[in-house]
């Protein structure tokens, strides 16, 4: 199975594609002429190459099944304590609280985790998928309601971790606190000015 990270040129001759997929560069060639894959002509002269561009390749690969996206992602992950949170709606309004920011901050190929348990209970089993994910590279911004969300404990753990793999954790709470002081802020600064503008 092909690595998305082991395609590394924008561009491919049709015998590295023809490598990838496993057939002949003439069959490859049949393949643009059917129009069953997108080329483009590189040179000049009589004789210009065919060449393939990556985002035309990993297309191929996917529909044929013979590729891994093994790409970095964001991470949404909310939890709630019990389930009667969960019935009164505070997880699907976490989860939306947490969805409006993430998708305001570009987030790349993003999913959802959710879980019910104690923020003191290590054995989570989500939890522990995402911690599995964030160890083998996989995790660039997990994105949660309350930093605790992950762990109320061992939290400096997790996020020691997490940095080790380039993984930043956010807060959705304490980020939107710090917009809101941010904003007092601004207002109390701008009535300041103008009144010292007053005679």
């Amino acid at each position: 199975m092909i690595k998305v990270n082991e395609l590394t040129k924008d561009y491919y001759r049709l015998g590295e594609v023809a490598k990838y997929i496993g057939v002949t560069a003439r069959t490859v060639y049949n393949y643009t002429e059917n129009g069953l894959m997108p080329y483009e002509l590189m040179g000049s002269g009589d004789k210009p190459q065919r060449i393939v561009k990556k985002k035309d390749l990993i297309d191929y690969l996917k529909n044929k099944d013979m590729i891994e996206d093994d790409t970095r992602r964001d991470v949404i992950y909310v939890r709630v304590a019990t389930h009667k949170e969960v019935s009164e709606s505070v997880l699907q309004g976490r989860i939306d609280a947490v969805t409006n920011y993430a998708n305001n901050h570009n987030p790349q190929n993003i999913m959802t985790i959710t879980e019910v348990g104690s923020p003191s209970n290590d054995k989570r089993v989500n939890l522990n998928k995402l911690l599995d994910m964030v160890l083998s590279g996989k995790v660039n911004r997990i994105y949660c309601y309350y930093k605790d969300c992950l762990a109320r404990d061992g939290y400096r753990y997790i996020e020691k971790m997490c940095k080790h793999f380039d993984t930043e954790i956010i807060s959705v709470y304490e980020e939107m606190k710090k917009a809101d002081a941010d904003s007092v802020g601004k207002d109390v600064a701008d009535a300041n000015g103008d009144n010292s503008n007053d005679d």
